[in-house]
């Protein structure tokens, strides 16, 4: 018995010191590479590759992806507020024609028809997103 008790505890100890062996070593690759990790290096990297691109061209178009993600960021603050209004005034709509029962109901739970109408909003018509968020 004892030594089957033994043998119970060298296998979870071997359990054990193998999760935790597993857990640090992904928490060690998962460090040095996502730290590093940039979608626009690796965006100018493959364009490189498929187009043979030269070094001052792919410093170009390096360049040319911090000025196009600037731009974007500065849009979408604007897109936000912009959805996020007319979000507000679809809700509005639907809060009119309901019944007063409803309406309780509808204001109880704000937050989440504020979330799906900005989900629905931003999700193109045919993607999986819109249906998610469209909801019953």
């Amino acid at each position: 018995m004892a030594l089957e008790l033994k043998g119970w505890v060298r296998l979870l100890l071997a359990l054990l010191l193998g999760l935790g062996l597993g857990a640090w070593s992904m928490r060690l690759y998962f460090d040095r590479t996502l730290r590093r990790w940039d979608p626009a290096r690796r965006f100018v990297a493959q364009l490189g590759d498929d187009l043979g691109l030269d070094p001052v061209q792919k410093q170009r178009v390096a360049i040319i992806l911090a000025e196009q993600k600037a731009r974007m960021e500065a849009r979408r603050r604007g897109w936000a507020l912009d959805v996020s209004l007319l979000g507000r005034d679809g809700e509005g709509a639907i809060a009119r024609l309901l019944t007063p029962r409803q309406a309780e109901r509808y204001a109880a739970i704000s937050d989440q028809v504020h979330d799906r109408m900005e989900r629905y909003l931003w999700a193109s018509q045919d993607s999986s997103t819109a249906v998610a968020g469209a909801g019953p």
